[in-house]
């Protein structure tokens, strides 16, 4: 009896092996985690990284640098503007050069071409640096004339090149012009000072046949890319 048990369990033994055998001989080798048993389609997946795409600007503007020596400031302006400073910008008449817009105090006046507004409503624009030597204290410097801003009131201060200018909006109007200007005033170095931007229009209903109107936002841009450069030298 007890050789019939022993002999049952080996055959039984023999026959699990042979089992285990066939199976691993069927799943064993067709499992490997490697890339050629992967689908075609399982390509694996990149997270991308953002990145900042460099934007062309054209050309590149050549710029010129005019440096004031007397009251210590500079600003950069590219050859789309004229710089006319005193006497000369006092002693022009309406038209003789294109900077009607140039305030007569200014101690220096960077005016822009027109030739690309011809045949417009355009005249001229001008960005004006200003001294206001009457003006002797901080308090009296930021204070607008109200009957020279629109509302009656400076509108937000602004920071250009560490300083800091109160701004205020102008209009004026006769005759078919218009005058807008946008001002920055700051008190620097016991100084009251304006780096103003003045565009002059003119009624399109005027002209026969009426002229288009020019894109205002446009030359407001380049206005403030001279107003943006102006900076105190000491």
């Amino acid at each position: 009896m007890k050789t019939k048990t022993f002999l049952s369990l080996i055959g039984g033994l023999v026959i699990l092996i042979i089992l285990a055998y066939a199976v691993y001989a069927l799943f064993g080798t067709k499992h490997n985690l490697d890339n050629s048993d992967l689908p075609a389609s399982s390509t694996p997946l990149t997270v991308g990284v953002p990145t900042t795409t460099p934007i062309s600007t054209g050309t590149p503007l050549t710029l010129s640098v005019y440096n004031n020596s007397q009251y210590n400031y500079k600003v950069l302006y590219s050859s789309d503007f004229t710089l006319f400073t005193q006497p000369q910008i006092v002693a022009y008449n309406f038209g003789a050069i294109d900077g009607s817009a140039c305030d007569r105090a200014a101690d220096s006046c960077f005016v822009l071409d027109k030739t690309p507004y011809t045949n417009t409503n355009f005249d001229s624009a001008a960005v004006s640096v200003k001294f206001l030597p009457d003006i002797k204290t901080a308090a009296a410097c930021a204070v607008f004339d109200p009957n020279e801003i629109d509302g009656g009131a400076p509108g937000p201060s602004q920071t250009i090149n560490g300083v800091t200018f109160i701004t205020a909006i102008g209009s004026d109007a006769g005759a078919g012009n218009f005058y807008n200007t946008h001002y920055n005033r700051t008190w620097y170095d016991n100084m009251c000072l304006e780096v103003n931007g003045t565009i002059h229009s003119t009624d399109p209903g005027v002209y026969s046949p009426p002229r288009p109107e020019f894109d205002q936002n446009a030359v407001w841009q380049q206005l403030n890319i001279v107003i943006n450069s102006f900076r105190f030298t000491n």
